[in-house]
């Protein structure tokens, strides 16, 4: 899984950055106010389903080994 954090002195230029890394399609997972200015934290969507993936394993484990 690819996420990254992207900081700029304004919104408009972090994702900027965050486009040329992951392209048109990037997901945003969190945005706030750093000393650079902005920071975005974005992940390729290509990774969206090894992320589903992962969530679903986590489900299963929990079901069949339930926390006491």
């Amino acid at each position: 899984m690819n996420i990254r954090r992207f900081a700029a002195r304004t919104s408009r230029e972090a994702m900027a950055r965050v486009r040329e890394a992951f392209g048109d399609d990037a997901i945003v997972l969190h945005t706030q106010p750093c000393d650079e200015g902005v920071e975005v934290v974005a992940m390729s969507p290509d990774d969206v389903q090894s992320v589903a993936q992962a969530s679903a394993r986590a489900a299963l484990a929990r079901q069949l080994f339930p926390a006491p």
